[in-house]
């Protein structure tokens, strides 16, 4: 039904929806506006109206929607929080109270309408007559809500113009003007007549904000017990009128007012909770409301900086009492400060700070606070110098690395284990000083002589090689370079000016990286060596460990496989790469000829990898055609460099043939057999 009232008013540029509708319904002579809402047939509402109902109650009137829209508060969805918005001032939906109704009836009475500021929950006055807004009914004491008949009468019948007003105060009135202007998009003409009023810092905030800092202060000043959701409509009301009070005051005297509400917070606290010792721990629920649950934290730099201010007064205070006194010849009057002002004033990284301390060139003490504690730097005692002075005289991790032509954690490891002595010097412990890496580098290659270089390398194997190995790990490199230092290997020569040019012995590093590698790991391998070792790739052997085939070790470095179980599962299983590299058998073809023969194979078919690693019973080789003795039941020696990463499979496939179907190498006239294949052939997977 197409309904058209018959006296279709036009809504004022700052007035809202249902102030708007109350307006329309006392015209017409309706009870509420929910009639409207009924004639437009949207039903009896009495909450906020959906944006897509806009359109049938704009019909009532005659005019298109968005006429109507402009005086709704829209909803605006900003990652997992929503806010309401009127025309471009966005604010949190707890600001706004769009079912209770709150006036002034002077304003209503001159102008005819209710103006859209008084939709927010802290505009408790109007501005342009000092009184406060009526909330209640003076006659029935109700709530004020938009179910009335006329838009200055209850529904008791009582007049709003028979209320009295009281007046504001001073401070209350600065502020809702402030709030006032923001609102209007007038707060550049905005000023505060009050001398310690915060006017150009809090016109810098947005709305939101405003109100944010406003609650924030508010329920710390009053306190914050009961829970406002419990209460009845009086009691929220006067307990929002004390936190706009509280607030007010503390912005008419900035920052003294602060101070004093600080100060308020931290005796409390101290009376609550007596092992309380630090700032931090006295007010950490007001610190957490104000910088970190906030949305409107990083508008609060001018609260930030009176915190820190308070807080540099107060814990100098505290540190006094445990005799860390102020130095006089300070330039900032303390002498202790934070790990993080000491990074920050150092130029170093707080993380570099915390090292220095557990080494003892940093001196500093740990103020205790309830189970936790505070780290402050004593500056008089601490000797450190800025970063930027010791930057041309040390380099960092990684280019001293390059210098010494040394993996960088190899050169870790080594000044962890002390063989690279770190002197006391006020650096950070990441560096290296440029004198102490070129006197390391002279203690090895000075003296030693220049040898030509050998292709074959039989005699004797470059540092640089050793690095490279993937078989050793880190320990295992570093034990080679000490042994060097305490003479254990002997140096045979050297091919350039770098640590890694130095050649040595072959045989002596062989047998002394196989005696390092029992020292530090036992009878086990790592992962990488396991693999190598039976053929497969390395999530294999997590497969075969969970199958119990393998037994794997947990260290604080990984995981570590037993070499007997290496030893027992390479007796009783064959990987199907090793088979096709020395019998040249398809691993299709030997899958599909153990599925007809009904031998014993191992596939771990879960982990979605290629066919190469499936594993043959050594008892059911002559099922399917082989013969067992044609591979070795030795394993090779992984502590080999040579043999475990410089010598590839060498299998060629020029003169041989794969027959798919039955599995079987055809030789076409080669002279070569299986059993010339040697263990090097057969020992690892393609990386």
């Amino acid at each position: 039904m197409n309904y058209r009232l018959p006296i279709t008013p036009s809504p004022a540029a700052a007035e809202s929806l249902w102030p708007f509708l109350l307006r329309t319904s006392e015209a017409h002579g309706y009870p509420s506006p929910s009639w409207l809402t009924y004639l437009a047939s949207m039903g009896l509402k009495t909450e906020a109206i959906a944006p897509s109902e806009i359109e049938k109650l704009a019909g009532l009137y005659g005019f298109q929607g968005r006429t109507l829209a402009q005086c709704m508060w829209q909803v605006v969805h900003d990652g997992r929080r929503h806010y309401l918005e009127w025309h471009g001032q966005r604010v949190s939906e707890r600001f706004v109270t769009l079912n209770q109704a709150q006036l002034c009836p002077l304003c209503v009475a001159e102008h005819g309408y209710a103006r859209a500021t008084w939709d927010l929950t802290f505009m408790l006055g109007c501005v342009r007559h000092h009184r406060w807004l009526l909330v209640h009914c003076p006659s029935c004491h109700r709530r004020l809500s938009y179910r009335r008949p006329r838009l200055l009468g209850c529904e008791c019948g009582a007049s709003f113009m028979d209320g009295d007003g009281k007046k504001l105060p001073s401070s209350v009135y600065e502020l809702l003007r402030l709030i006032d202007a923001k609102f209007s998009g007038k707060a550049a003409a905005y000023k505060a007549p009050l001398p310690n009023f915060p006017t150009e810092s809090l016109r810098s905030l947005s709305l939101n904000a405003i109100l944010t800092l406003t609650e924030i202060l508010g329920k710390h000043a009053i306190g914050n017990t009961i829970k406002s959701n419990k209460l009845d409509s009086h009691t929220v009301y006067q307990r929002r009128r004390a936190q706009l009070e509280a607030a007010a005051s503390i912005f008419a005297d900035w920052p003294d007012g602060f101070y004093r509400l600080l100060e308020h917070s931290r005796q409390l606290a101290e009376s609550e909770n007596s092992g309380a010792s630090t700032l931090g721990a006295r007010l950490i629920h007001f610190h957490a409301a104000l910088f970190k649950n906030s949305t409107c934290a990083h508008e609060f730099g001018f609260v930030r900086k009176a915190f820190l201010d308070y807080g540099s007064q107060a814990e100098g205070v505290m540190l006094d009492r445990r005799c860390l006194h102020r130095s006089a010849g300070d330039p900032d009057g303390r002498r202790t400060v934070s790990i993080t002002e000491y990074a920050r004033e150092k130029n170093i990284d707080h993380r570099t700070i915390k090292k220095l301390i557990d080494s003892g060139q940093v001196t500093a003490a740990c103020v205790p606070n309830d189970g936790r504690g505070r780290i402050l730097v004593d500056r008089a005692k601490s000797s450190m110098i800025d970063r930027d002075v010791i930057r041309d005289h040390s380099l960092n991790l990684r280019k001293a690395a390059q210098f010494l032509s040394l993996p960088q954690s190899v050169l870790t490891w080594l000044r962890q284990h002390k063989v690279i002595e770190l002197p006391r010097i006020a650096i950070p412990v990441s560096c290296f000083r440029d004198e102490d890496l070129e006197a390391f580098r002279l203690k090895l290659t000075q003296g030693v002589p220049l040898l030509e270089i050998d292709a074959s390398r039989t005699e004797y194997m470059m540092l640089a090689e050793i690095m490279r190995l993937k078989t050793y790990n880190d320990a295992t490199k570093g034990e080679v370079i000490r042994a060097v230092i305490d003479g254990q290997l002997a140096i045979h020569g050297r091919v350039g000016e770098r640590i890694a040019d130095i050649a040595l012995p072959r045989e002596p590093v062989r047998h002394f990286v196989r005696s390092s590698i029992v020292i530090h790991g036992g009878d086990t391998r790592i992962v990488v060596e396991a693999a190598r070792l039976l053929t497969c790739k390395p999530p294999t052997i997590f497969w075969l460990g969970h199958q119990h085939r393998l037994k794997l070790i947990e260290t604080t470095h990984g995981y570590r496989v037993q070499g007997e179980s290496i030893r027992k599962f390479h007796r009783n299983f064959l990987s199907a790469r090793m088979i096709e590299r020395i019998r040249g058998i398809s691993p299709s073809a030997l899958y599909h000829r153990c599925k007809l023969e009904n031998a014993k194979l191992l596939c771990p078919e879960k982990l979605k990898i290629d066919s190469y690693q499936k594993f043959v019973a050594r008892a059911d080789l002559i099922k399917i055609g082989l013969n067992p003795t044609d591979f070795p039941t030795v394993l090779p020696d992984c502590c080999d460099p040579l043999t475990m990463d410089k010598i590839r499979p060498q299998i060629s496939r020029n003169g041989n043939k794969i027959d798919h179907k039955n599995g079987y190498k055809e030789w076409q006239g080669s002279t070569k057999s299986a059993d010339s294949c040697d263990m090097a052939t057969a020992r690892s997977y393609d990386d």
